[in-house]
């Protein structure tokens, strides 16, 4: 989705940009390649307000939201947007069928860790081995699912609900294979996917020496992918995967030293050379 932000009255910072980047990947998945997206940041009197306008085949989607901080109005106007929740309940009523959304103003992490974490949804405490704010969106998600269950007659006990969660596996998302030091490895494949991955460095490897592998298919939109503000790592190497549709880790390489996003010199002073085939 093609991205304008425009500042009134307010010069936009290259963090701010990244970030309005970043949380708009996560929309993706709602409109087709063809949307685009403006961000307008309008400043009075101290109080600033942040407007989403998402236009796509004949739909227009806005939402406003205004606070003391522009990347807090931002992160509200962010939150998928009545009427896009709108479009979504009359796909489903022509569907014939129910839509429910997870509450995630009832999600609360209790704690997080390397080995797991622990979280609060509705009242009810659960644990995961899944790493990630993400995951636990989306076991959110798979708790309103099993309560939809529920209500069409399904008999799901509490006990084989908890088992379920504390047991679930998804290899190759964000998945420590390796330690000592630790090797992750993440199949993410679109800018939605890698926005998550990249929170999760943040979170969980904060102060450690990190080197990246990279690579990625030529048909999948590798270009956004390499925009998103991730960590910057100490060591680049670019990829090429062992398939027809792999992307040459020579072009790779050379679109991360044009277009590297924040912390650009940084990150072009650490991408070698040389690259490597996998």
């Amino acid at each position: 989705m093609k991205l304008t932000c425009t500042g009134r009255k307010v010069s936009l910072k290259e963090a701010f940009l990244q970030r309005a980047q970043t949380k708009l990947a996560k929309l993706d998945k709602f409109f087709s390649p063809q949307a685009q997206a403006q961000v307008t940041v309008t400043v009075e009197k101290g109080w600033q307000t942040v407007e989403l306008t998402v236009k796509d085949k004949g739909y227009t989607c806005r939402a406003e939201k205004s606070a003391d901080r522009m990347e807090d109005a931002l992160d509200a106007a962010y939150d998928l947007p009545e009427n896009v929740k709108a479009v979504l309940r009359r796909k489903a009523r022509a569907a014939g069928t129910d839509l429910r959304f997870a509450d995630f103003s009832r999600l609360e992490r209790l704690s997080d860790g390397l080995d797991g974490q622990q979280f609060r949804y509705r009242g009810e405490e659960y644990a995961i081995r899944l790493l990630g704010a993400h995951q636990l969106a989306n076991a959110a998600a798979a708790l309103e699912a099993i309560g939809q269950l529920r209500r069409g007659g399904w008999e799901i006990s509490e006990e084989a609900v908890r088992s379920g969660l504390a047991s679930a596996s998804w290899p190759a998302r964000f998945e420590r294979v390796l330690t000592g030091p630790d090797f992750v490895i993440d199949g993410g494949h679109n800018p939605q996917f890698l926005t998550a991955t990249a929170e999760a460095l943040r979170r969980y490897y904060p102060d450690t020496r990190r080197v990246l592998l990279f690579g990625a298919l030529a048909d999948k939109d590798w270009q956004d992918m390499a925009r998103l503000p991730i960590p910057v790592p100490d060591a680049f190497v670019c990829a090429t995967p062992e398939s027809e549709r792999a992307l040459d880790a020579g072009t790779l390489a050379a679109f991360l030293r044009g277009t590297a996003p924040l912390n650009a010199q940084a990150l072009r002073n650490n991408l070698p050379d040389s690259h490597t085939r996998v």
